[in-house]
């Protein structure tokens, strides 16, 4: 899910919203070896608000996972249940004081 920033608003918003695994399983892929793939989509629980130039998050997600033994090989089940909590603040723009060498 993608939210816009211009929607976010000094008002807390609760959103509850599912992530097909497909895209994730792909992800994890990328790098070579997979030692976990999502086996059901991700339930995902976010609130987001706005604090003058920052936006908060916060959250859980829940889902289910399957490992890979490293030493056997054999899958097995793993439930996922994480809390994250997020602040984005911007980066300040470069302002006209700062003045550049020849070389830069």
């Amino acid at each position: 899910m993608r939210i816009a920033t211009e929607d976010i608003k000094s008002t807390l918003t609760e959103i509850d919203f599912v992530e097909e695994e497909r895209g994730f399983n792909q992800l994890l892929r990328q790098d070579g070896e997979v030692d976990y793939q999502l086996s059901a989509p991700l339930r995902i629980h976010l609130t987001h608000l706005r604090s003058g130039d920052d936006l908060l998050f916060n959250g859980s997600i829940e889902g289910d996972v399957v490992g890979q033994c490293g030493r056997c090989l054999e899958e097995y089940p793993l439930s996922l249940t994480r809390k994250f909590s997020v602040v984005l603040t911007p980066r300040p723009p470069l302002g006209r004081e700062m003045e550049l060498s020849y070389d830069e």
